[in-house]
């Protein structure tokens, strides 16, 4: 087994303060510079201000955060199960994992960003978005690394049809997402968001399963001198507003545990909502056709 495949495997058994704690050491140990904030994100910036270059995302916690058990891993041909009750956490422990593998490799070509709480309400990435305004609103665009299966590049509503043809060129397939950190930062600024599978499926349950050479595929990707050019030589900017951001704000978000939305099967936001007497929580999207 690779070295790195072991350190992934490290990386789902370890709760998301754990994780937190990890990557600081990870970037101490290689002299890498950081800002950590309130254990609500870890942010790498050592780009100058006149270099274009895109922001990396991907989030520290999982479904298992909530539920206090471990996962029993098995492997077979490179996919990973498990074998006890516990949601294996590929989401998005894969997309920590693919950047941290870049940030070992010294590729600079990109900023990164770990976020927190993604799975109950994007909560880190929304206090990032307001701290680091200034910041983030010059990046050539936004990319999260927290979509599942081997070959999607996920959209959100800040779109630029540019910055989604880089990724269909080489073979992956547009479609549209629900929520991911990297919309929280879109929802601020005016840079295109997109979101990159990262080869985890079933996730947020017990039947999630994590395609090991996907994560190796996207780190060759994500290194590729072509495909990092074509992000850092023009400032991505979406082309319209496709989200519904404040529509359904007079509704209760649901922020205390990851849930999946009754209706569509999606996660976050999520609102409490009653429907005949019976209360349902609906992401924004179903919220419309009630």
């Amino acid at each position: 087994m690779k070295k790195q495949t072991k350190e992934f495997l490290e990386l789902l058994m370890l709760t998301q303060e754990e994780l937190y704690n990890y990557i600081i050491n990870f970037l101490t140990i290689r002299n890498i510079k950081y800002i950590a904030k309130d254990e609500a994100y870890i942010y790498i910036n050592e780009h100058s201000w006149n270099v274009t270059r895109p922001l990396l995302t991907s989030h520290l916690d999982t479904i298992n955060d909530s539920y206090n058990e471990l996962p029993r891993l098995s492997i077979k041909d490179n996919i990973i199960t498990t074998t006890n009750k516990a949601v294996l956490g590929g989401d998005d422990r894969a997309g920590v994992w693919v950047m941290l593998q870049l940030l070992d490799k010294g590729i600079k070509d990109y900023d990164y960003v770990f976020f927190c709480d993604e799975e109950v309400g994007g909560l880190g990435s929304k206090l990032f978005a307001k701290k680091h305004l200034v910041d983030i609103i010059d990046y050539s665009c936004y990319i999260s690394l927290d979509r599942r299966g081997s070959k999607e590049v996920a959209s959100y509503g800040y779109d630029n049809d540019d910055l989604i043809k880089v990724f269909t060129d080489i073979g992956y397939t547009s479609v549209r997402g629900t929520f991911t950190d990297c919309v929280n930062l879109s929802n601020v600024t005016e840079v295109a968001c997109i979101n990159l599978s990262v080869g985890y499926n079933n996730e947020h349950t017990n039947s999630e399963v994590q395609d090991i050479t996907v994560m190796y595929n996207l780190v060759n990707r994500l290194s590729n001198g072509s495909i990092i050019d074509k992000l850092s030589t023009r400032e991505y900017r979406y082309e319209d507003i496709q989200v519904y951001n404040n529509q359904w704000s007079n509704y209760k978000e649901v922020l205390n545990d990851p849930m999946l939305c009754d209706c569509c099967g999606e996660h976050l936001p999520l609102y409490d909502f009653d429907v005949s007497g019976n209360s349902y929580y609906l992401c924004s999207d179903c919220l419309k056709y009630y």
